[in-house]
């Protein structure tokens, strides 16, 4: 058969093209490790810490503001791969999981915590702690359920780490001090971690993010579509969920807490910063285009953020879930690189980054 003038070169063309994008795709592959083990794996699922700074390089405020040497500034994700946690099945065994999805991060006196859930809905949920020096992994601390846990936060006041949770179909917050997130150990308990606070948050869809600063948090939810809130609750002398008229008390399980404040914040908003008189929020934009970091400048109690447009912004990598700042270094993870988003993202980052908070957002 014959190929027409007006039917070859199109097909032509148009197979070369799928050759071509199918031969970058294939390049662009990283290298995957092994995930067959017995343990949280604590190797780099996806690169080397060279290869990780190339493609960092792509964004170009993002790598001024790691400070030399830049490779210390990369905290390796542990449990990407391999992550021992508890089976979601009725007898709650010790099981191992392949398809963990880091999600939020937070930074205290001295540990990194990133927090991740089980992609497949399979196996609880659990935080990985590393040691905020010099990244090492020191162990996994499984969480009660499968809840999403987009968001961490640490008081650093009350030494109270805050969990977004989900209980009765409801938004939850969970609290655990920092002295029982030490001393759990759950290759001697082989059950998930107590809380030492749990409260219900009727008033907000879901706690996608939470952040906690000068004795309030700040919790979000994150929507796809459509404007997105941010609601603040206060804290008592305590460190507990402060209930306005009804006097400070310190909230039970089944508790339930109204915001003292809310205001909408733009779609896809992932996490919440504070920096001097700066409030930085994370947004995600898929696999194919940047994040972007948000930055709110001499921000006001109450304001309505709805338009991101009007504040600049950096781009970051894509999938970049929740933010921490510790005063001076700004902590981001990424999705990118779990097991289910590697595979449809183009930039991944299966690191924590330190940014330098003044050199981020120098003008």
């Amino acid at each position: 058969m014959k190929i027409g003038k007006s039917y070859g070169y199109p097909i032509l063309l148009a197979g070369l093209a799928y050759v071509s994008c199918l031969w970058g795709y294939l390049l662009f592959q990283p290298l995957i490790r092994e995930s067959n083990g017995t343990e949280t794996n604590t190797s780099a699922a996806l690169y080397s810490t060279e290869e990780q700074l190339a493609i960092l390089q792509n964004f170009p405020k993002l790598y001024q503001a790691l400070e030399e040497p830049k490779a210390q500034q990369l905290f390796i994700i542990p449990g990407l791969l391999t992550t021992k946690t508890l089976s979601s099945n009725q007898n709650q065994t010790a099981s191992v999981c392949n398809e963990m999805d880091q999600q939020g991060v937070a930074v205290t006196e001295n540990y990194l915590i990133v927090s991740a859930y089980c992609h497949d809905k399979k196996h609880n949920s659990v935080l990985y702690v590393l040691d905020k020096s010099s990244g090492s992994y020191l162990k996994t601390i499984v969480l009660q359920g499968k809840p999403h846990v987009g968001g961490i936060s640490y008081d650093s006041e009350f030494q109270n780490l805050w969990i977004c949770a989900r209980k009765d179909n409801q938004a939850q917050l969970a609290a655990v001090q920092l002295r029982n997130l030490e001393a759990y150990d759950f290759s001697k308990s082989s059950q998930p971690i107590a809380y030492d606070q749990s409260v219900l948050l009727p008033e907000i869809k879901r706690a996608s993010f939470v952040t906690w600063h000068q004795q309030h948090l700040y919790v979000g939810y994150f929507d796809e579509n459509r404007d997105g809130v941010i609601e603040k609750y206060a804290l008592d002398n305590r460190g507990a969920f402060k209930t306005g008229s009804q006097g400070q008390i310190h909230v039970k399980h089944k508790t339930k807490i109204s915001p003292i404040q809310s205001a909408l914040i733009d779609q896809r908003i992932q996490g919440a910063a504070f920096y001097k008189d700066y409030l930085l929020l994370s947004q995600s934009n898929g696999g194919r285009n940047p994040s972007k970091l948000i930055i709110l400048e001499d921000y006001v109690e109450g304001e309505v953020f709805i338009d991101q447009e009007t504040a600049p912004s950096i781009d970051m990598p894509e999938r970049m879930e929740q933010i921490a700042s510790d005063g001076k270094y700004l902590y981001t993870v990424y999705e990118s690189s779990s097991s289910f988003f590697r595979k449809f993202t183009r930039n991944k980052v299966d690191r924590v980054l330190k940014l330098e908070l003044s050199e981020l957002i120098k003008k």
